[in-house]
């Protein structure tokens, strides 16, 4: 599972460890000493084999997987600037500060309830929806280790129908005697 390779750069001799698995995200980091290395690999490998979720150290809360997603995804998007506010208002709510590992669908649901107290059902799915697609990024593209995107588990709000708007035609008048 751990490949170790021995690089030799302007830093002097690097060992870098790269870890795959099947059905995980390929990890890898960078020691000064092989036996720091090995260590690693082996406390990886083994939280690997207990199931333990092992998930890159720079995106461990919702609130760093969030602040990557509007860098990285938002600002390519046509409706960055709503999607961005969408965002700030989760990251100052106290759900951004869980840890991924440790999210479950009732903080997810107990962040639903809380915000239909304040907006409508479509504003809350909207950021339901912006939520689960930046733990999917995260998972797919950036290689963290997310067991389950915890929003697909719970109810959403039901959004109302809209309006029905139609174009009344009213009828024309002559121009005769007018």
């Amino acid at each position: 599972m751990a490949t170790f390779t021995k690089r030799i750069g302007q830093r002097g001799i690097r060992w870098e460890v790269r870890i795959r698995k099947q059905k995980h995200p390929t990890l890898s980091k960078t020691f000064s000493l092989k036996s720091e290395a090995q260590s690693w690999a082996n406390e990886i490998e083994l939280r690997l084999q207990r199931g333990e979720p092992v998930s890159r150290p720079e995106l461990r809360s919702l609130k760093d997987v969030l602040s990557r997603y509007v860098r990285d995804v938002t600002t390519k998007k046509k409706g960055a600037e709503p999607e961005t506010c969408r965002i700030g208002k989760i990251l100052r709510h106290e759900i951004a500060s869980l840890n991924i590992a440790k999210l479950s669908p009732t903080h997810i649901a107990s962040y639903r309830d809380q915000r239909l107290k304040d907006v409508s059902p479509s504003s809350v799915v909207m950021e339901l929806m912006l939520i689960s697609h930046a733990l999917d990024t995260a998972k797919n593209e950036w290689g963290v280790n997310i067991p389950t995107n915890v929003v697909r588990n719970i109810r959403k709000p039901k959004v109302g129908r809209g309006r029905d708007r139609r174009l009344a035609l009213q009828p024309q008048r002559s121009g005769i005697g007018g």
